[in-house]
């Protein structure tokens, strides 16, 4: 093949437009502006076709993206959530099996390709909590359901840090329930960053405070049973990778 037959190929075949505005509205943010413009695309290709839900939500599955444009499942997740945070994008999951569905705020696309010197905010504190709370109220379920609902919905959060938010779902089950919150994730978060950020938690030591600890369960609490209790020896240790919960195992 040679260099015209290249050229007329690439121009010919399938591709992305992403539009300047949106990319410099997004930051320069290439994976948010790429996959707002392939959900751009794929919301015109549903609404000509008549196929959007009743309240304007079109599905598309994560393998569908990464095969179009080799975006991975966490690239997918972070660039997603960002997007929602910013009210440009709505996310839900539903459906058996379970589908990932989005609606475009079409009013804020607009919005933000029309301020080509500047960063879109996106929300006020007052939309930023409600979409928060909008994030846990799918999440807390998710983490009761199943780790790979709890991955769909887990949004921006470290993999191994929602790991232990599903682990710690599963202990607390039998012990009245539990449920996350934007202050609890801030609180885990902050001393996850502090103590394992350069090495992997001990999962024996959830454990022993679940089983052997006196004290209320709580987030709190489990963080200073954690820092005050000596590590086991390495080969006693028990690692994420190593676990299993309803016959489902980590996965990075």
């Amino acid at each position: 093949m040679d260099n015209d037959e290249i050229v007329a190929n690439l121009s010919s075949s399938a591709y992305t437009l992403v539009n300047d505005n949106l990319l410099r509205g997004l930051g320069g943010d290439a994976y948010q502006a790429i996959i707002l413009a392939k959900l751009l695309s794929f919301f015109n290709y549903f609404f000509t076709t008549k196929q959007l839900t009743p309240d304007g939500y079109f599905y598309q599955t994560v393998d569908d993206i990464e095969r179009m444009c080799g975006i991975t499942e966490c690239r997918q997740r972070t660039a997603i959530r960002e997007l929602e945070i910013k009210n440009l994008v709505s996310i839900r999951i539903s459906g058996s099996p379970p589908r990932r569905y989005f609606r475009l705020h079409t009013n804020n696309i607009t919005a933000l390709m029309e301020l080509p010197n500047k960063k879109f905010t996106g929300m006020t504190k007052a939309e930023k909590k409600e979409q928060q709370d909008k994030f846990y109220a799918e999440l807390n379920p998710a983490l009761v359901f199943s780790w790979k609902l709890t991955k769909e919905r887990g949004g921006n959060i470290p993999r191994k840090l929602l790991w232990f938010m599903f682990v710690w779902q599963d202990y607390m089950k039998t012990r009245g329930g539990f449920v996350w919150t934007p202050a609890l994730y801030g609180e885990l978060r902050t001393y996850w960053r502090g103590r394992y950020s350069v090495k992997n938690m001990d999962y024996n030591n959830l454990n022993r405070f679940m089983i052997e600890s006196p004290v209320p369960k709580t987030i709190y609490n489990f963080i200073t049973f954690d820092r005050t209790t000596p590590e086991a020896p390495y080969d006693n240790r028990l690692y994420y990778n190593e676990m299993e919960i309803e016959g489902e195992r980590y996965e990075e």
